[in-house]
């Protein structure tokens, strides 16, 4: 019962959660000062402006921010977002790229627990020297870095 009880509650807390940080996104993008529509189909050199009106109409960019925000959660749960310029399901894009970023992710868990266990073992001989305090300030350095970045130069 204990675990079970565990479960549907992480379960319950996840969907709010979700939620929140979704419109947290939302509007933190809402309030930049940049055209949505023009970045999303190619930046500055659009030249095409009666694309950029159809897709502010498609996508609810003509409206205020609380309809647009629910035209973007009701079109992820239901699947029907389409990216405007393949005129594919997001889903779909997101599907094929799937597999690398869980390669990536997988591959870089690996690397790092090459790293980490011996540094570790090493920090854990010498403890309080020279060489603990280079691996603890490597370690946090680590940690405080985001990964994208630390593999990246990796």
């Amino acid at each position: 019962m204990g675990i079970i009880y565990f479960i549907i509650r992480r379960i319950i807390t996840f969907i709010p959660t979700l939620l929140g940080v979704l419109l947290i996104s939302y509007i933190v993008a809402y309030v930049i000062p940049a055209n949505p529509v023009r970045a999303w189909i190619g930046g500055q050199r659009v030249s095409d402006l009666e694309l950029l009106e159809r897709i502010k109409r498609e996508y609810y960019f003509d409206r205020p921010w609380y309809e647009q925000f629910y035209f973007l959660v009701t079109s992820l749960l239901t699947g029907t977002l389409k990216d405007p310029i393949k005129n594919q399901p997001v889903f779909q894009e997101l599907s094929n790229r799937f597999p690398v970023t869980v390669e990536l992710a997988i591959l870089g868990f690996l690397f790092t627990l090459i790293i980490s266990l011996p540094l570790g073992i090493l920090a854990a001989r010498f403890k309080d020297t020279i060489i603990d305090f280079v691996v603890r300030f490597l370690a946090l350095f680590g940690s405080s870095m985001p990964s994208f970045i630390l593999y990246y130069f990796l």
